[in-house]
C-alpha cells in the first residue's frame, strides 16, 4: 500500500513545523502541522502544534475546535480516520493562514475552475500564480476528491519552484485524502531532495508495486 514510510513524514513534518513555531513563523508551521495531523489523526504533537500555529495567526476560535477534536481523538482508536467535515475543516484552517495574494472571482469562482486555470499556469511554467490558484481552489471548498488533486497539483508546483517541505506537506495532504501513486511519488521526490532518502525509497517500492 502507499502508507509506507508514513510515520516518518508524519515526524519530518512535525517536527519542522516545532522548529517554525519557534521563529514565530506561523502560517509555515500550519501548514506542516496540518499536514502532519492530517496524514495521522492520533499523532497528539502534531496536533499541538496545529493549534499553537492556529494561536499564533490569531485564529482563537479554529484553535479552540482543534483542542476539542484532539481531546476527542484521544479516546478512539489510533487508526480511526478523522470526519469529512474535519477534514476540510483543517484545509480551510491552512488556507486561512496562508498569506497568498487574492485571486480575482472573475477568473472563475469555483473550484474546478480556478484548478484548471492553475494548471494553465503550471503549463506555462507560471509556478508562483499556479500556487495561488491552486490556493483558491481550495479555498473554494472542492468535494475531497478534487481537493487531492488540487493539493497534488501544488505539491509538483513547490517541487518546481525548490520549496521542498511545502511539496512535502502538500502531497502527505493530498495522500491522506485520497490514494495516489503520484502524490507518493511526489513525496518521495520531496523527501530525496531532503535527503531522507530511504524514506523517498519506501515511497518509490510503494508506488511501483
Amino acid at each position: 500500500g502507499l502508507k509506507a514510510g508514513s510515520g516518518d513524514v508524519v515526524v519530518l513534518l512535525s517536527n519542522r513545523a516545532q522548529a517554525l513555531l519557534k521563529q514565530e513563523r506561523w502560517a509555515p508551521a500550519l501548514q506542516d502541522a496540518a499536514a502532519a495531523v492530517l496524514l495521522d489523526p492520533a499523532h497528539k504533537k502534531s496536533w499541538l502544534r496545529y493549534e499553537a500555529a492556529l494561536r499564533g495567526l490569531g485564529l482563537e476560535e479554529a484553535a479552540a475546535r482543534a483542542h476539542a477534536v484532539r481531546f476527542a481523538a484521544e479516546g478512539s482508536e489510533a487508526a480511526a480516520l478523522p470526519e469529512l467535515s474535519a477534514v476540510q475543516g483543517v484545509l480551510r484552517n491552512v488556507l486561512h493562514g496562508l498569506s497568498a495574494i487574492p485571486v480575482e472571482t472573475s477568473q472563475g469562482g469555483m473550484a474546478s475552475d480556478l484548478k484548471e486555470l492553475g494548471n494553465r499556469a503550471y503549463s506555462e511554467a507560471r509556478y508562483t500564480e499556479a500556487d495561488r490558484l491552486y490556493s483558491a481552489a481550495l479555498s473554494d471548498n472542492p468535494d475531497v476528491e478534487l481537493a487531492a488533486v488540487i493539493l497534488s497539483n501544488a505539491a509538483q508546483c513547490a517541487l518546481e519552484t525548490g520549496t521542498l517541505h511545502d511539496a512535502l506537506a502538500a502531497a502527505t495532504a493530498s495522500l491522506r485524502l485520497r490514494s495516489s501513486g503520484k502524490a507518493a511519488y511526489r513525496i518521495a521526490k520531496a523527501a530525496a531532495l531532503l535527503g531522507e532518502c530511504g524514506l523517498a525509497e519506501e515511497f518509490l517500492e510503494a508506488v511501483s508495486a
